[in-house]
């Protein structure tokens, strides 16, 4: 009892000094267990008498202990030993490359991996042709004239013994001029080829000229893709040489003469068109040529394009001149000019079958990555206005002929499903990057900003397997036949799944080009003119 007694004493005044601000309760220690001498054990339970109470109420607001950064200094450590090696990594390479390249007999020199403007192509770059007495006698005239595309062997030397292997097989495409690979201009002496075979010991060694901006910088990465190779290292079998005029011999300089690059021994002046070209011409396109024969030097031809289908403020004007046609005939790239009469044509048959307002049009020359680099602003005003007025005309999808990269391609655009549909005819195994995707996500983002509905919260891009083309030319009339196939065959978005989803990656036949090009000609000739 008197232990108790004095307890209870002990805790009143306590108590008092709590009272005058002397004496804190914290968690477990209060009056009582300071009364009663008993240490606070923080692990065990504690009952709270009261309503609503709760955790920091009972015990209080928890301390907690600074985290060590043990963790994150030893992250740094090791990102900073990463770039350190990196770099001297880096280094090696540099110096000990142009010593490699040299002793294998190739350019000690890489092109620029800047793209080339479409409207403005910088020279390329000179560079140190392999030697051509480093090389056997026999292959002192393994570049025989030829206008099309041919099979033939890339070589590569060893560069301990000097030897020449046999590394690829492979299809080598005629010189043109202006011609470029992967957006860089070709190199002096060199041809555009495309990689068909490497043999299992080949597929590490490197490219004599690779494209790090496409991660193609050895054999195995080159397959089925466009490389730049050296004349010296390419041989042509006999019997895969084509058959054409003789000619004398020329340098690996003179092959890229503007007066091969237009046809050899053309017989007619205007359009500068080869003879083989010309006989195999169609009734159709054969009119088109003699028609533009019979013209002026330098005259060309004024189209209109209609306002509402492009989505202009007014018609629109657009020239076509003797070079364009001239090119089409020949089966070369495509001006834009081009693109746009087959569009126009597109939609003058679709206003004959009473459906003008299946399908909506993006004019390319307003989408071309030349326009999107020097006017964006512009470009993105376009699109919305286009997309906008498309949905407002029920348009099922919109068909986007777009020009990057010298390179044609098609998109076709589903704005209520929030989708879009990639045509490339060269397709690449992680995608093509262009800016017009972010120039689609952009008028996406402002079209829901405006109260719109879609079927997706972020727009859907689709790569179609669709027909891929042999040479490295034909882009232009692989997007023309997509949109004819389409037009044809789409009444509404989901007929568009159905074809995307049946397509298959085998080239056109000769038969459904020819079609295209005999549609353009007619068209031409009977509207145009």
């Amino acid at each position: 009892m008197p232990i108790l007694l004095y307890n209870n004493y002990e805790q009143l005044e306590i108590k008092e000094k709590q009272a005058k601000g002397e004496f804190t309760p914290h968690r477990n220690q209060d009056a009582l267990s300071e009364a009663l001498g008993k240490s606070d054990h923080l692990g065990r339970a504690r009952g709270f008498g009261g309503v609503n109470v709760g955790v920091k109420r009972a015990f209080g607001k928890a301390t907690s202990k600074p985290k060590s950064d043990h963790e994150t200094i030893k992250a740094q450590l090791r990102e900073e030993l990463r770039e350190e090696m990196r770099e001297e990594l880096k280094a090696s390479m540099k110096a000990n490359l142009p010593s490699i390249l040299e002793s294998m007999g190739l350019s000690t020199t890489l092109p620029s991996t800047t793209p080339s403007n479409h409207s403005q192509r910088s020279p390329p770059r000179q560079i140190e042709l392999p030697h051509e007495k480093a090389l056997p006698s026999e292959l002192e005239e393994v570049l025989p004239p030829f206008e099309v595309e041919t099979t033939c062997q890339l070589l590569l030397k060893d560069p301990e013994s000097g030897a020449m292997y046999d590394v690829a097989s492979a299809t080598a495409y005629p010189p043109r001029e202006n011609e470029v690979c992967h957006t860089v201009s070709l190199l002096p002496g060199h041809l555009k080829v495309k990689i068909q075979k490497v043999p299992d010991e080949f597929l590490g060694l490197p490219l004599p000229v690779p494209v790090p901006a496409f991660e193609i910088e050895a054999m195995e990465n080159a397959i089925g893709t466009y490389v730049q190779w050296p004349t010296t290292l390419i041989r042509f079998s006999v019997e895969a040489t084509p058959k054409v005029k003789k000619l004398k011999r020329m340098s690996p300089e003179m092959i890229f003469s503007n007066e091969l690059a237009s046809g050899l021994s053309a017989s007619r002046k205007s359009p500068d068109i080869p003879d083989t070209i010309v006989d195999s011409l169609s009734q159709e396109c054969e009119w088109l040529r003699t028609f533009v024969a019979s013209m002026p030097d330098g005259d060309s031809f004024e189209v209109i394009l209609d306002g509402t289908s492009f989505h202009y403020n007014e018609n629109g004007k657009i020239q076509v001149d003797k070079n364009d046609i001239s090119q089409f005939l020949r089966g070369a790239k495509l001006n834009i000019s081009i693109i746009q009469v087959f569009m126009r044509a597109l939609q003058h048959e679709l206003n004959s079958n009473d459906k003008a307002s299946k399908v909506g049009w993006l004019c390319p020359d307003t989408t071309s990555d030349t326009k999107i680099k020097s006017s964006t602003e512009e470009v993105n005003a376009y699109i919305f206005k286009a997309m906008n007025e498309s949905v407002k005309s029920r348009n099922e999808f919109v068909l986007a002929p777009i020009f990057e990269n010298d390179h044609w391609m098609l998109l076709a655009i589903s704005v209520k499903n929030c989708t879009i549909y990639h045509f490339d005819s060269i397709c690449l195994s992680l995608g093509r990057k262009i800016k017009m995707k972010t120039i689609v996500r952009h008028f996406f983002t402002r079209y829901k900003m405006c109260g719109n509905r879609v079927n997706r919260k972020e727009p859907l891009w689709k790569y179609v397997e669709c027909a891929q083309q042999k040479g490295g030319l034909e882009c232009g009339f692989y997007v023309m036949r997509y949109m004819f196939d389409l037009v044809s065959c789409c009444n509404d978005v989901s007929d568009l799944e159905k074809v995307c989803t049946s397509m298959s990656g085998d080239p056109f036949t000769d038969e459904q080009i020819d079609e295209i090009r005999d549609k353009w000609a007619s068209y031409f000739t009977e509207h145009c003119v």
